[in-house]
């Protein structure tokens, strides 16, 4: 029985550990995973509504005004399968698309700045927006 598990042990460390502590000391920080903070913010004229959730929280339907922000800040799970979706509203459009998962996740890492990740949603005219400095910008949907 020993013999068995010994490297069952050494082979759960290297499976679970080693990418664990990898994450760790490429951040720098102490804890494993790094808080994100979402902000949706508002760049159309008149109103945005929205209703952002997850499956465990519901964080409610909201409405914007042009250049008005709303956020909110999560530690994502162990395994980043965290997801965050937001059903958006505008005139006579919508659409709907996660603001927050694991794909999302690299695109809001600033660890440069901050230990945060910042996930900067920007509703304009023609579609959304993602930044994870609120300065450079990159289209990742249209309206529908």
């Amino acid at each position: 029985m020993s013999h068995f598990f010994l490297p069952l042990l050494i082979l759960a460390y290297i499976l679970f550990c080693t990418p664990l502590c990898a994450q760790v000391s490429h951040h720098e920080s102490n804890s494993i995973v790094e808080p994100v903070v979402v902000h949706i913010i508002s760049r159309v004229p008149g109103s945005l509504r929205f209703h952002c959730k997850s499956k465990d929280d519901d964080l409610g339907s909201h409405t914007s005004s042009n250049g008005q922000e709303f956020k909110w800040k999560f530690i994502p799970n162990i395994f980043r399968s965290t997801l965050f979706f937001c059903h958006f509203y505008w005139n006579s459009k919508q659409q709907i698309f996660d603001v927050y998962n694991k794909d999302i996740d690299p695109d809001c890492d600033n660890s440069k700045v901050s230990f945060d990740f910042q996930c900067y949603w920007e509703a304009r005219p023609d579609g959304f927006y993602l930044s994870n400095d609120n300065q450079t910008w990159k289209k990742r949907n249209n309206w529908a």
